[in-house]
């Protein structure tokens, strides 16, 4: 097991350790069998943990697992609200119902032949209908895989998307799921950046995220059923030194959202995509789910410019299906949100209410990380 690997298991079994401590199914019932169990149970507990359980550590035991219990229920609570203040403050989803179970849905993936994009093409397959769209030619796995439909479109071309968009609707049908994934990023300074590139990354990264939600937003309306999916990133927060391009375009991304999150755990989430779904489309707009995805960096082509620096500073990078498989798993449910992978990344979320010689710090250590070759 090399060092990447091994810093990504103990991540997990930190995240394991900590989503356990914090789980009132679990603190709830030992604090009641500590406190009011009968005395039997009481006494085995005892007796399994003789080092805390003494009785000078007892009492600190038990205001621990009180804290616990009652931080983790305020956290459940509040994922409750969040989830309900996220799907328009409704707990059932409003119009017509998703049919997963006959692959009645039609899912358009952007950028599928590669990456993230790529992944969630193979797991969404079988479950629904799934449409790639992408510059480059699909690949040999899903050549010819069963409910998966490939169209060559060039996703900055408004002309482009629009003739794809209705030969997509003409043979496959309306789509109802759209997850805008598409992304480039090259690690270069602002000077040395061409408008050529300038110009393309705004159109690949953000722009069309529009077009794609302007073509078949109306649809999805109509059918009164939809989900749109924006792929942004942790580099929507942090604007770092050789990708500043990069990041004003995940920021715009997540403008279209408008997420906002201090800490993971504790987040409250207004969309400004929902905000127009919710007040200014009437009862269609509000059967239609938004999600937005924060990944942190991950072993794709998309950082291959800064790789080295990547792994010179020793920055865990996450395998592409840790990002796809929250995605495929959240369209799924049928339901909107906001995902930070990992999880705990949500924490930097609320970087800019930080102390400026703490933002910039923080900043500081991911110009290391970003450093062109």
């Amino acid at each position: 097991m090399n060092t990447q690997q091994l810093a990504l298991s103990l991540a997990s079994l930190i995240a394991l350790i900590k989503r356990a401590a914090f789980e009132p199914i679990l603190t709830g019932p030992l604090l009641l069998a500590l406190t009011r169990g009968p005395p039997e149970l009481r006494l085995r507990l005892l007796r399994a943990f003789p080092s805390l359980t003494n009785a000078r550590r007892l009492p600190v035991l038990l205001r621990t697992l009180k804290w616990l219990f009652a931080l983790g229920l305020a956290g459940k609570v509040n994922d409750r609200l969040n989830a309900w203040a996220q799907n328009h403050w409704q707990w059932r989803k409003q119009g017509a119902k998703w049919d997963f179970a006959n692959q009645k849905e039609v899912a358009i993936v952007t950028g599928g032949c590669s990456g993230f994009g790529h992944l969630m093409v193979k797991g969404l397959a079988g479950k629904m209908k799934v449409v790639v769209l992408d510059v480059q030619d699909l690949p040999a796995d899903l050549d010819g895989r069963a409910g998966v439909s490939f169209y060559k479109c060039d996703i900055t071309s408004k002309d482009a998307v629009a003739e794809t968009a209705a030969a997509i609707r003409r043979d496959v049908g309306i789509p109802t799921i759209l997850i805008n994934n598409a992304g480039i990023a090259h690690a270069h300074t602002i000077l040395d950046t061409s408008e050529e590139y300038l110009e393309k990354i705004f159109r690949v990264n953000l722009l069309s995220h529009f077009t794609l939600i302007k073509e078949f937003l109306p649809g999805m309306m109509d059918l009164q059923k939809g989900h749109i999916v924006s792929i942004a990133s942790m580099a929507s927060y942090f604007s770092g030194a050789s990708i500043v391009d990069y990041c004003c375009t995940k920021a715009g991304v997540l403008a279209l959202h408008e997420g906002m999150s201090p800490l993971s755990h504790f987040s409250y989430v207004p969309t400004s995509l929902n905000q127009e779904l919710k007040h200014r489309y009437g009862p269609n707009g509000r059967c239609i789910q938004t999600t937005v995805v924060h990944p942190m960096w991950a072993q794709t082509p998309l950082v291959k410019s800064w790789e080295d620096s990547l792994m010179a500073s020793k920055t865990i990078t996450l395998p592409p299906s840790a990002i796809a498989d929250p995605v495929v798993k959240q369209v799924l449910s049928g339901r909107a949100g906001q995902i930070y992978v990992p999880e705990s990344a949500g924490k930097f979320a609320g970087i800019r209410g930080w102390p400026h010689w703490l933002q910039e710090h923080a900043r500081d250590g991911i110009a290391v990380a970003t450093a062109p070759r």
